[in-house]
């Protein structure tokens, strides 16, 4: 007795082991360490599934097929054991043995039906054996159940694909419509392909040639983004300081008429206890040696914002009218900011003026136009660096005036150093802001065949 406590665990800790290099994608191991566990103790189901599982992966499917089959026989009620050797007698094209094992593994746990692997080996063993009428329901079944977009994209593709195999075209194309919204760009290239194809089988050879065409500019579509290349630093900053330029001018002429005109109605032509001159010009000035960083911008007025904000509430004199006023265009100057950006980044020009004119397109992974409210968060979280920059300062200044060891100094300053390059990296490589955000900025000035294709190059 003791023996054989003594031999599972030794099996129990072996298998523990392979988990493990499973873990770390170290198959060939994993395997001697399951074998060993088996010689141990033979009757421990959980070493059989793994390594099952292993050999999948390895490509000895008939070793899977006789692992799995071995738990099976040990643990007649366990549902994965059927799925292991489906799997592998899938990539043996055994589809009616792949049958059979999946619908005995939903037989003993239905909830496996949205497990997305299985679900779509069974509807493809399906459709290999002619029992599309099969595939059809059991696709039906799954998109009622179906929360994941992918999922059912992938449900309702091989629905048409069944229906179009039983010649019944109509339906096919009801399927493949129903696809449509749930697709990305890539996948709309497809079906608008699998579109043509049903077309033509009901000889409307229109309608399939316009799909066809529509397929043809979305693969044109998917060349072009793969040839973009992330905008350089330079161009960034150029499209930043002209960005800049427009934003100030525009600005500082909406607030000079704003101010112009309220001096007439409150003030009777009088600038009450500024000058608008005074007002304008360190704005321009200011904006424009901030532009070829603009995180700057994002992070410089709204703390200055909040710096009046707070004298406001510490200031109770007359003068706190002034201040009022300076939080007003303060705010104003924000707001004009973050709309400038957010508008022209999310409509169709997919870029600021400035990013326009140098061949800068702002976009998501997919080449799709970016969101309003995710170009709002691009343009908030520009201040990651400037807040960086800022601490990194600080710090910098609280190193040298302090009294520390001169060993713990040169360790501050070597981290500050660390510190400031990743503010470098964060500022002129693409930026955490597009990361979080799922965007990217791209220049397309195509190199090659399709810029003169695409009427993009600009010389």
């Amino acid at each position: 007795m003791a023996t054989g406590g003594s031999n599972q665990l030794k099996s129990s800790t072996l298998g523990l082991s392979a988990l493990v290099c499973v873990l770390l994608l170290r198959f060939d191991q994993a395997e001697k360490l399951l074998t060993r566990a088996i010689e141990a103790a033979d009757q421990l189901p959980y070493n059989y599934g793994l390594r099952a599982y292993v050999r999948i992966r390895l490509e000895d499917y008939a070793g899977a097929i006789e692992d799995a089959t071995v738990k099976i026989t040990l643990r007649p009620d366990d549902a994965s054991s059927y799925a292991l050797r489906a799997w592998a007698r899938y990539c043996l094209d055994q589809y009616a043995e792949v049958v059979q094992d999946v619908e005995a593994s939903l037989a003993i746990a239905p909830e496996r039906r949205t497990f997305y692997q299985d679900s779509l080996r069974l509807i493809d063993s399906y459709q290999n054996l002619g029992r599309d009428r099969e595939a059809i329901e059991f696709c039906e079944e799954l998109i009622e159940l179906s929360r994941f977009d992918y999922f059912t994209l992938e449900l309702l593709v091989r629905q048409a694909s069944s229906h179009m195999n039983l010649e019944d075209y109509e339906e096919s194309l009801k399927s493949l419509d129903r696809a449509f919204p749930l697709a990305g760009r890539s996948d709309r290239a497809e079906l608008h392909r699998l579109k043509s194809d049903v077309l033509e089988l009901m000889g409307k050879d229109s309608l399939a040639e316009e799909e066809k065409s529509r397929h043809q500019e979305l693969k044109l579509f998917q060349a072009r983004l793969t040839e973009w290349v992330p905008a350089s630093p330079t161009r960034r900053l150029l499209a930043n300081f002209l960005d800049a330029l427009i934003l100030a001018t525009t600005v500082s002429l909406v607030l000079g008429i704003l101010i112009l005109l309220s001096s007439f109605v409150f003030y009777s032509n009088q600038m009450a206890d500024f000058d608008m001159v005074s007002l304008m010009v360190p704005y321009l000035l200011s904006i424009f040696l901030l532009s070829f960083i603009d995180s700057f911008i994002v992070f410089l007025i709204p703390a200055l914002l909040l710096l009046v904000l707070w004298n406001i509430s510490l200031t109770s004199t007359p003068a706190w009218q002034g201040q009022f006023l300076s939080a007003a265009v303060l705010l104003f100057l924000f707001s004009s900011a973050q709309a400038y950006t957010m508008l022209f980044e999310a409509s169709s020009l997919q870029a600021t003026p400035g990013k326009f004119y140098l061949g800068l397109r702002v976009t998501d992974n997919e080449g799709e136009i970016v969101s309003l409210h995710r170009t709002a968060w691009r343009h908030l979280l520009k201040t990651i660096p400037s807040v960086l920059a800022v601490s990194i300062t600080a710090a910098f200044f609280f190193v040298i005036a302090y009294d520390l060891h001169l060993f713990l100094k040169v360790i501050c300053i070597l981290f500050l150093a660390a510190m400031a390059g990743l503010l470098w990296a964060a500022a002129f490589r693409p930026g955490l802001h597009n990361l979080f955000t799922g965007a990217t900025v791209s220049d397309v000035r195509l190199y090659g065949a399709l810029s003169k294709q695409f009427g993009l190059f600009r010389n």
